[in-house]
């Protein structure tokens, strides 16, 4: 049934959310924070659940069943359109099959597998602009794509310059590594548009430097609120 945001201190933030609100949750994953998403919107809100892996979108399929106020698509959402090939690489990270990269002759598709185990398979790729033209705007957009945030926010600009909707996205130096980006590519590109950063625990003000500082070898959450509304909401 997913863990409750009074028990999961990553969670905590999704107090925010209020009762009648759209969100958007890119890479849903297996529905954790889409279930405490759904919980605070109510019945009068909405949710859009994004997850292209098949096998993670099955998963997600079923433990959300019950949720009426959540809507799924198996889609990714980056810098480009249309149909690709991909393939899974160090565990979720999603990468496009180029018989190029050595990447896709690698034994760390996903972890303790074989390489003739790999993950691969289509799906169809929009920008966040194409997915918000199509279902309509939202007040907060979660991401977390393992690496490729911000191929999705290089997608988004409509949504950063127009809809200003609140973000959390998770940052890590490794996995943006997969994709020639650094955290402070992500959190320079958000100032840039007129946001300002948040430690997600904390609800303290960072700058991108300060973010890039304290990030570990695995990743963190960082509030992202326009400058011209209320933190807290």
């Amino acid at each position: 049934m997913g863990v409750c945001a009074d028990s999961d201190p990553a969670l905590a933030w999704t107090k925010f959310i209020r009762l009648g609100q759209r969100v958007i949750d890119v890479g849903a994953h297996v529905g954790t924070y889409t279930r405490e998403f759904a919980r605070r919107v109510g019945p009068k809100g909405t949710v859009h659940a994004i997850e292209p892996g098949p096998k993670l979108f099955d998963r997600l399929r079923l433990e959300v069943s019950d949720l009426l106020n959540v809507k799924l698509y198996r889609y990714a959402l980056g810098n480009m359109s249309g149909e690709h090939r991909v393939f899974h690489f160090q565990n979720w990270t999603l990468l496009p099959v180029n018989e190029q990269d050595p990447r896709y002759y690698s034994r760390s598709y996903v972890l303790n597998q074989d390489q003739t185990l790999k993950e691969e398979f289509p799906v169809l790729f929009m920008t966040m602009d194409e997915f918000v033209a199509k279902n309509g705007p939202a007040d907060w957009i979660k991401v977390d794509v393992d690496g490729a945030e911000l191929e999705v926010l290089r997608g988004a600009s409509m949504a950063l310059r127009d809809i200003r909707p609140y973000w959390v996205l998770e940052v890590g130096k490794y996995t943006m590594a997969y994709f020639g980006s650094t955290p402070k590519d992500l959190t320079s590109l958000m100032e840039s548009y007129g946001y300002r950063l948040y430690d997600y625990q904390t609800y303290k003000e960072m700058s991108a430097d300060q973010v890039e500082a304290v990030i570990p070898d695995s990743t963190i959450d960082v509030i992202c609120a326009p400058e011209e509304r209320p933190w807290p909401p």
